[in-house]
């Protein structure tokens, strides 16, 4: 049987508090746990505004936590993102905005930001 993992326990872990222990040892069950994606830009977004990590230091430690096998989430929509991420000076919620575009084959894209017209392949119109 699956379980959700919250923000908080991810972020325990990779801030190492006194409860990393306790998460490691969930993850040593290797049970089914269940990252959400809203759950992913919640610790991108605490990570990034409240504790001032930088993008090079973020991306690796999520990398491996999607790639677990017992982690349960859209792997490929957060891989994407992260790569996307990585790659341009957006943020977090744009780049996921884009690798869903993608995956939907999408290539029109509403918004004021005009960083999107960076990514070739969306077209940004304003209303």
């Amino acid at each position: 049987m699956a379980s959700f993992i919250d923000a908080n326990l991810i972020l325990r872990y990779l801030l190492n508090d006194p409860e990393a222990e306790s998460v490691e040892q969930l993850f040593r069950k290797q049970e089914d746990l269940i990252l959400s994606n809203l759950v992913v830009a919640e610790i991108v977004w605490t990570l990034t505004s409240f504790y001032r990590w930088r993008k090079d230091k973020i991306i690796p430690p999520l990398l491996g936590l999607i790639k677990l096998p017992f982690i349960k989430a859209d792997k490929n929509l957060l891989l994407s993102a992260l790569e996307i991420y990585h790659k341009h000076n957006i943020d977090y919620v744009d780049a996921y905005l884009i690798a869903l575009i993608n995956k939907r084959k999408i290539k029109t894209l509403y918004s004021y930001d005009k960083h999107f017209d960076k990514i070739k392949h969306i077209t940004r119109r304003e209303p």
